[in-house]
């Protein structure tokens, strides 16, 4: 995780460096929507019913609930993160239903929470894969379609 934390803000600062993005504070939120994205996905990757005390799980630490609690915040927080910095209530139209999208996202991890909670086992991990992967693909999207330099 540290890797990618340090990628993100090499291309952020690069992005501005070469006047492909214009700074402004609100980028600076930006790698918290990678960071709450990519733990979301390990959260769940290490999210079990029943404690493992060999292996280190985050829910050996808070418990499946608090675990599967943690998850979605995460996801909420990367979504959070992306709105601040896309500032979707300022467009209209395609785009602005474009950089919304990510809310609706939501669904998976609210839907990975809920069927985790009501089996024993392991936590759902295709609704996490299904989140980052798709908040990705939107992050794409917006950045291939949209200038994210707001004076």
């Amino acid at each position: 995780y540290p890797v990618q934390l340090l990628v993100t803000l090499y291309v952020l600062v690069s992005a501005i460096g070469t006047g492909d993005a214009s700074y402004r504070p609100a980028l600076c939120v930006l790698p918290v929507v990678f960071a709450g994205a990519f733990l979301q996905f390990e959260f769940a990757r290490k999210t079990v019913s029943e404690p493992k005390p060999s292996e280190t799980m985050y829910s050996n630490v808070l418990g499946p609930r608090g675990a599967t609690a943690a998850n979605v915040a995460l996801a909420v927080i990367a979504v959070g993160a992306l709105l601040i910095v896309t500032e979707p209530w300022t467009l209209s139209g395609g785009a602005a239903v474009l950089l919304w999208a990510p809310v609706a996202l939501l669904i998976a991890p609210i839907y990975g929470a809920i069927t985790f909670l009501r089996r024993d086992g392991e936590y759902p991990i295709l609704p996490a894969v299904l989140f980052i992967l798709l908040l990705y693909i939107v992050l794409i999207a917006a950045a291939s379609t949209l200038s994210l330099s707001v004076g």
